[in-house]
């Protein structure tokens, strides 16, 4: 996954505004790249899939709150600057 994720970043041009924020979004790398002796690869896994979901979730135009039934706006920083039509890529 990171080899194919990096020929993308290399492919990427990054001249326009959503180009470099896709770049931004691929360039990422979750929890689970970080070392830390401290946390067993569990948790590590667990936290890295939450963190993944959580930037999924804000790639949404909207979503429902569980606090009510308003339609809420949630926005991951991510996500920033790209369009629908990348975001409906997943």
């Amino acid at each position: 996954m990171g080899d194919i994720r990096s020929r993308l970043l290399r492919l990427a041009p990054g001249t326009t505004r959503e180009a470099r924020a896709v770049r931004r979004l691929l360039g990422h790398r979750l929890i689970s790249t970080v070392e830390n002796d401290d946390i067993d690869e569990a948790t590590i896994s667990r936290m890295a899939r939450e963190e993944w979901l959580d930037i999924l979730d804000g790639g949404q135009e909207s979503y429902q709150s569980n606090d009510n039934d308003d339609e809420q706006s949630y926005e991951h920083p991510l996500w920033k600057d790209v369009s629908a039509p990348y975001r409906s890529v997943r």
